[in-house]
């Protein structure tokens, strides 16, 4: 397509008396100029994926699972460290966690910026109030994805230059596991959210 500039311009190569016209050139490159700054910013790009599915039988599911939040075993992770790992705890964590994929997690591709603020607000003990702090039971068992690349992302998105620094105070509160315990890579917690997703099959196997 050509620009108001690209036109007068041929305009002024075909009609010899248009070409002494500087002003209406000077005024056209301003437009241009208006017009490319008026210019939506390029896309950011598609989203990461916050969680892939995992197609492991439930039974070695939950081994994988279970190990890796430390439950009967002194993992990496060890989520046990902080939590008795009762079966009270872990239906708590799967409802969370379902709570906030229904409430907050409704725009996984973080389309717009509008959007990613309101699924990063939902996590707020005041959605409303975008001052409120961040609240780690309403975020549930994605607190331990806190640093991996959707919520980078979906940062990003919402708050531009400032997002990376948002992030940080948002992992800072809410972010799992605390301490100086290792934080799940992506594959790890595919599989612990996989299991929370399913229902935390074979539980009681694992946590008699």
């Amino acid at each position: 397509m050509f620009t108001v500039l690209a036109s007068l311009a041929l305009v002024a190569a075909c009609d010899p008396d248009a070409g002494a016209d500087d002003d209406a050139l000077a005024d056209a490159a301003l437009l241009d100029a208006a017009l490319l700054d008026a210019a939506p910013l390029p896309d950011a790009g598609p989203a990461p994926l916050l969680r892939q599915a995992v197609t492991l039988p439930d039974a070695e599911l939950a081994a994988k699972a279970t190990a890796l939040l430390g439950i009967g075993t002194a993992g990496a992770h060890s989520c046990n460290d902080c939590h008795a790992p009762t079966r009270a705890l872990l239906d708590r964590w799967h409802d969370l966690g379902d709570t906030a994929t229904r409430q907050c997690l409704q725009d996984l591709q973080v389309s717009t910026p509008e959007s990613a603020r309101k699924t990063l607000d939902c996590f707020r003990i005041d959605p409303a109030d975008a001052a409120s702090p961040f609240m780690t039971a309403k975020v549930g068992w994605y607190a331990a994805a806190a640093h991996l690349d959707w919520f980078k992302y979906t940062f990003a998105r919402a708050y531009g230059e400032d997002g990376a620094a948002k992030l940080e105070a948002f992992r800072q509160r809410v972010g799992m596991p605390k301490g100086a315990h290792q934080p799940f890579t992506q594959a790890e917690f595919d599989v612990v959210a996989e299991w929370f997703v399913r229902g935390m099959p074979d539980l009681d196997a694992r946590l008699p």
